[in-house]
């Protein structure tokens, strides 16, 4: 046998034996449970780019190499070469706590899915998230913490639970593309900064509210409607700034106080009929 032959037959070696050791790491790592919680694990499909997370608890959407004194093998994409090509997280049901402790940015991923199981959401988990463009969040979910969905600057949709009792402070802040926003009837107390700059907000309805903390739908800029009803007594300082395209405004008659510039530079506001009732107004 020539030299040539055996170089060719080497190679042929070489790459049949290449080829086998893929497969069987695929295959391997297609079938592996990788832990992103204690009893929660997830499964990555290259082909969709899609995360799977099943199981019970909490589920963990930190990436490796944010935080320290974290055990990646209980937290989502401990590996961080694929992480930033994922496209789609589908959360299935028995998952109750969905957090994220690194701030981890998915920004390529457009849909994430929630369980009806799920109870709490904590404070940042989707943050900065820009690839984001519609969040329906479950009905046993009472609370959005702090800055849960804050810089998702293409999210354009939101669907709010029924049972949903308080949106704190940054939560949908700097949201600037988002256009459909219905508040449930039972929501009590939205936080400081909440909808912050969510520039094409076109309307705000709330029904019951008790209380609206400062700054909360300052530079809305697009927003044209108005109405709160619900017991709340103050419209706290800067809560309406620059609504420049704002045109009707409908209040309860249990508010008693205007704060200082709650509703400044609102330049298309021309009835302010509304203020008519109200004890306590300063310079607005």
């Amino acid at each position: 046998m020539n030299k040539k032959k055996i170089v060719i037959i080497s190679l042929m070696v070489i790459l049949i034996a290449v080829g086998t050791i893929l497969v069987i790491y695929t295959s391997v790592n297609k079938n592996a449970k990788k832990m992103c919680g204690d009893n929660a694990w997830y499964e990555y499909n290259y082909i969709t780019k899609t995360v799977n997370i099943y199981g019970s608890g909490t589920a963990d959407l930190s990436k490796e190499g944010y935080y320290e004194g974290i055990d990646w093998d209980r937290h989502l994409v401990a590996e961080p070469y694929f992480s930033y090509d994922i496209k789609r997280i589908v959360i299935h049901d028995g998952i109750t706590r969905v957090r994220n402790i690194s701030s981890a940015r998915y920004t390529n991923v457009s849909e994430v899915v929630l369980p009806e199981s799920l109870e709490v959401i904590e404070a940042g988990t989707f943050s900065n998230w820009t690839g984001l463009t519609k969040i329906v969040i479950p009905d046993k979910v009472t609370e959005i913490g702090g800055g849960t969905f804050m810089g998702c600057s293409n999210l354009n949709e939101i669907v709010l639970p029924k049972n949903l009792k308080a949106i704190y402070t940054s939560a949908f802040a700097e949201c600037n593309k988002l256009y459909y926003i219905e508040f449930p009837d039972g929501i009590e107390k939205i936080g400081y900064s909440a909808f912050y700059e969510c520039a094409t907000l076109p309307k705000v309805d709330l029904k019951n509210i008790k209380e609206i903390d400062e700054y909360a739908f300052a530079r809305c800029y697009n927003l044209k409607s108005l109405k709160i009803n619900g017991p709340i007594s103050e419209i706290n300082r800067y809560t309406f700034d620059a609504y420049l395209n704002l045109e009707k405004v409908e209040l309860t008659n249990n508010i008693k106080t205007l704060a200082r510039n709650a509703f400044r530079n609102c330049k298309k506001l021309e009835d302010k009929s509304f203020m008519d009732d109200i004890e306590n107004i300063y310079d607005t």
